[in-house]
């Protein structure tokens, strides 16, 4: 082949696998945001499932919260009981 026929082959080579090149990154990017749109929809719906439990854990926590402040009393009036039944005088708070 002659320097003439090389060129011509080369750029038709170089055009060829610019326009594939062009077309696989194109393809990537569409399925880029396919799975992007997809993701962000599995998101969503997660988020829409779990809500109900989230409120379910919230009013849990406010139940235990309730119950913790009725155990600290309890508590306490148990120590005020058996500080004045081992120290023999009447209890403070009760």
């Amino acid at each position: 082949m002659t320097m003439a026929q090389v060129w011509p082959l080369v750029g038709a080579m170089v055009g060829i696998f610019g326009t594939m090149g062009a077309l696989v990154l194109r393809s990537m990017s569409m399925q880029r945001a396919e799975l992007s749109a997809k993701i962000d929809g599995l998101r969503n719906e997660m988020n829409a499932r779990f809500e109900p439990l989230t409120k379910l854990i919230d009013r849990l926590d406010g139940r235990i919260d309730k119950l913790d402040d009725k155990v600290d009393r309890i508590d306490r009036d148990v120590r005020d009981l058996s500080k004045a039944v081992l120290s023999g005088s009447p209890p403070q708070s009760i």
